[in-house]
């Protein structure tokens, strides 16, 4: 999975967009940033085939209140418009160069730095039900028993204390819809697997067994946070690729800590 094509042009503020995705219309925390290379994504931007039609049966399909940000990323790989670099970060986490791109030339392939956790299945435990980790665990590496390579880019996750959390990444935009469609793949074959693929469907399930769900603590002792198990799944996901694509694709890359803006919770 990922390829490093040679003769491919460096990072530059002209050949790349920063998305900034909102899980929500009406946002705040935004940082304040002028390049031209950020741009603000909502639920109100999403397009496609200048279709109606089609934009309610994406959003139905990818429903913001399970996938959360996921639902812009995902259409975003569909998109035709895309510069050569594309690049998403969280609308509360943001890359520490802000608009200094002399900091990432030189490169083409951009993310955080890791954060350091015990161990990472054990960690998603700690703020979510253990049982749907264990159970994508189960379907992933049924669904890759053939593929070495995709079984262990999972399972070398799972066995790590590595994680590259909020999905923060600057890569070629080929790649990055490779990297969205495979994870998109990968999520809609595992909620058709154990039959809950809607916002009904999952927040009956986290009421029925709240009791492994809800945390004493906000915002996990909330239902609207619980049943964003899809988007925690895919974020999981995308930080076992990156891990894959620094130790195994990109040898010119570039770790860049974050800024955070204030913590506050926009559920």
């Amino acid at each position: 999975m990922g390829s490093c094509k040679k003769g491919i042009s460096m990072i530059t503020e002209d050949n790349t967009n920063i998305y900034i995705c909102c899980h929500k219309s009406i946002y705040d925390n935004v940082l304040n940033l002028k390049s031209k290379a950020y741009k603000i994504l909502t639920p109100n931007d999403i397009t496609v085939n200048n279709s109606e039609l089609e934009v309610i049966k994406f959003t139905e399909q990818y429903d913001n209140r399970i996938y959360s940000e996921f639902s812009h990323l995902f259409h975003l790989a569909k998109r035709t418009d895309l510069k050569e670099y594309t690049g998403i970060c969280h609308y509360r986490r943001y890359f520490n160069f802000k608009e200094d791109f002399k900091q990432i030339e030189n490169t083409n392939f951009v993310i955080t730095e890791p954060e350091l956790s015990y161990n990472n299945i054990l960690s998603y435990i700690d703020y979510h039900n253990a049982e749907d980790i264990i159970s994508f665990t189960k379907f992933y590496t049924l669904l890759y028993k053939n593929d070495e390579t995709m079984k262990n880019i999972w399972l070398n996750y799972c066995n790590s204390n590595i994680c590259y959390t909020n999905n923060m990444i600057i890569i070629p935009t080929e790649e990055y819809k490779k990297l969205m469609n495979c994870v998109e793949y990968i999520i809609t074959q595992y909620l058709n697997f154990i039959h809950l693929k809607t916002y009904d469907e999952w927040k009956e399930h986290v009421i029925l067994n709240k009791e492994k769900y809800i945390k004493d603590y906000y915002p996990n002792n909330t239902i609207t946070y619980n049943i964003r198990v899809p988007a925690y799944i895919c974020e999981r996901l995308i930080s076992a690729i990156i891990y894959y694509y620094k130790t195994n694709v990109y040898k010119n890359y570039i770790e860049v800590s974050k800024i955070i803006t204030e913590d506050k919770y926009n559920i």
